[in-house]
């Protein structure tokens, strides 16, 4: 039976739900894949234990066909069932949900040794972005060490 042969409303229906299954399907591979190679793929379909998932790059799908087997375990606990993964090389759409968060700039206190030390470099410009430099990595450390990691 086609969806054509149905009464109107149940036609509504059989539109939606191949629309909020391909969106399931989609949700289950981002978390199986993380958000990395979830921005650089994309599902296009499961047929027959094959989910097919499409890759911005030859070098991707390459990457993506060596990790088969784990994603494929991924997969198992994210409660779908596949046998066996196809990977093809296009474009995909800009997951805007997907795209890393800016981190802030932090810039820590330069300690004074390292204040007198700069004072030793002639070049006002080089001494300019040594500091720039010193007070973004100290920055990240402080930021580091007070998330925990």
């Amino acid at each position: 039976m086609f969806s054509g042969d149905l009464p109107f409303p149940f036609r509504r229906l059989a539109a939606v739900l191949p629309r909020s299954e391909s969106i399931q399907l989609r949700n289950r591979w981002d978390a199986a894949v993380g958000p990395r190679i979830a921005a650089r793929t994309q599902v296009i379909r499961l047929s027959r234990g094959t989910l097919s998932v499409r890759a911005t790059s030859a070098a991707w799908a390459q990457e993506l066909s060596l990790l088969s087997s784990t994603i494929l375990t991924r997969l198992a606990e994210a409660g779908l069932q596949v046998d066996q993964l196809r990977f093809k090389v296009g474009e995909i759409p800009l997951r805007k949900d997907l795209e890393p968060k800016p981190r802030p700039v932090v810039r820590a206190e330069l300690p004074e040794d390292l204040k007198s030390r700069l004072l030793q470099v002639e070049d006002e410009g080089l001494r300019r972005s040594i500091a720039d430099a010193a007070g973004l990595g100290l920055g990240r450390q402080e930021a580091r060490a007070k998330r925990g990691r």
